[in-house]
């Protein structure tokens, strides 16, 4: 939709290096761990992506389609069949829990907000493998007016330095 649409913008959106040749960015506002969630009690330890291909454990990781975290799996070498692709990230939360999956890729902090969403407790999750912090922005199509972008980031890097954002994202994180 963003690269189709014209006046678009999205929310909140990884700034990777592919991603800025495709799109203009605001931002960052915050950086974000992408990586591989599990629950604590599956015991489940990787050391490598090798090993992460390999364990036992975990025969397929679930993302969201189209997000970053299927996008770095994939870019290193990640089996396309043993990822599992869904539409959002509450039916990935859901597939987690009830142990439809053993393993997802996704923000940390994203994966947080939405298991608080749909009551769980974090606790009982954790990040055993991260594959990259990434900056996170606002994403724009290319036809978006430059004089747009330059004021937006203009005000965004103000509120920054005022400590408004970071006051902002201490509130709502997990």
């Amino acid at each position: 939709m963003l690269e189709k649409n014209h006046n678009t913008c999205l929310f909140a959106m990884g700034m990777t290096k592919e991603r800025k040749m495709k799109f203009k960015f605001v931002g960052p506002y915050m950086n974000h761990i992408i990586g591989i969630i599990v629950k604590k009690s599956k015991a489940i330890k990787v050391e490598n992506y090798q090993g992460l291909i390999n364990h036992k454990s975990v025969v397929r990781i679930g993302s969201v389609r189209d997000d970053i975290g299927a996008e770095l799996l994939l870019n290193k070498g990640y089996p396309q069949k043993k990822l599992h692709l869904v539409n959002s990230t509450k039916n990935l939360i859901k597939m987690l829990a009830i142990d439809r999956i053993p393993a997802i890729c996704l923000g940390f902090d994203a994966a947080l907000w939405e298991m608080k969403l749909q009551n769980m407790d974090t606790s009982k999750y954790e990040l055993i493998f991260p594959l990259k912090t990434v900056g996170t922005g606002f994403g724009f199509n290319t036809a978006v007016d430059p004089g747009l972008i330059c004021a937006m980031q203009s005000a965004l890097d103000e509120l920054k330095y005022e400590g408004r954002v970071a006051f902002i994202i201490e509130k709502h994180r997990h």
